[in-house]
């Protein structure tokens, strides 16, 4: 029985506005919007012990009750076309459905030209447990990625 060669398809699964893509974190999603063609993979949460401005009494970083804050970067690599990224188009919510208020880290919006690469980092304060970060461009959903925080 022949064994069948590899396919030469892009294995990067492709989101298109109506047809998002749900990844594990740090996975690369291949975005088509119009004339854009970008891959765009979101990085972390990397933890830190810091709080964010105006945070209340800081919680403990373990046992019950322990939050941290979750430092992500959306990393925007634009193949053709020119892509903008704003913090707003970003969303968390925990694993009980609740939205956690992200805030960016740096420049609130980022844009990349054709071969070009942006960054765009935002935070947000996680319980321990599983949680999804969400990107919507002009109001359409085109990935969600999938994470878990642990605090031990």
């Amino acid at each position: 029985m022949p064994i069948p060669s590899a396919g030469t398809e892009d294995p990067t699964p492709t989101a298109v506005p109506g047809h998002p893509q749900l990844l594990a974190m740090g996975a690369p999603v291949r975005v088509r919007i119009g004339g854009v063609d970008a891959v765009v993979t979101a990085l972390g949460p990397e933890q830190l012990p810091d709080r964010p401005s105006g945070a209340a009494t800081p919680a403990p970083t373990v046992g019950p009750g322990a939050r941290a804050v979750g430092v992500f970067t959306l990393q925007v690599q634009v193949r053709s076309g020119t892509l903008a990224v704003a913090a707003g188009e970003l969303s968390a919510r925990d694993e009980l459905g609740t939205a956690v208020r992200l805030t960016p880290r740096g420049p609130a919006r980022v844009s990349a030209g054709p071969g070009g690469t942006a960054r765009l980092a935002v935070q947000g304060e996680f319980d321990s447990g599983s949680a999804a970060l969400t990107w919507r461009h002009g109001r359409r959903v085109l990935a969600i990625w999938d994470f878990t925080i642990e605090l031990d």
